[in-house]
């Protein structure tokens, strides 16, 4: 399904969501590149990102509200039917981490918009490759949304 223009409703990030990605993200306030090769700074953000870039704690934390809420607004262009906070959080969290259009696009919001929840939220777990290789952290973090999703768990942390 293709992203539409217009949402039915609202939905926004939850404080715990933000506290959750920081925490799989952390913070690194220089430039690095992550396992995909991708220049990264602050929490887990790629966008104009150049070597040698650093930023202070309190620019990395304002660039992921506004990262989060940029692509969670992305993201409902996607969705078919309202999710309530914990599943939103829980597919904005992959979609951050995934790319918006890789979710968007993908079986698991197809499983979510045909609501079929426990498929849905199986299909989570699928998301830990990178290069074809499963990356043990990423599996971490994609069971630990999975828990989000299904039981409004946001404990599972590194």
């Amino acid at each position: 399904r293709r992203p539409v223009d217009r949402m039915a409703w609202e939905v926004t990030h939850s404080p715990e969501l933000r506290d959750f990605v920081a925490a799989w993200e952390s913070l690194r306030t220089h430039a690095y590149q992550d396992v995909a090769g991708v220049w990264t700074i602050g929490y887990g953000r790629t966008q104009d990102v150049q070597p040698g870039d650093t930023c202070t704690q309190e620019q990395a934390a304002e660039w992921l509200d506004e990262t989060l809420t940029d692509f969670g607004k992305q993201l409902q262009r996607y969705m078919t039917r309202e999710p309530s906070q914990q599943q939103y959080d829980a597919l904005a969290s992959a979609a951050f981490n995934c790319g918006v259009a890789a979710i968007g696009d993908s079986g698991l919001m197809a499983r979510f918009n045909a609501r079929l929840d426990m498929e849905c939220a199986d299909r989570f777990l699928m998301w830990s490759l990178v290069n074809g290789k499963q990356v043990r952290g990423l599996l971490r973090r994609r069971e630990a949304e999975r828990a989000m999703y299904l039981y409004g768990d946001y404990s599972g942390r590194p």
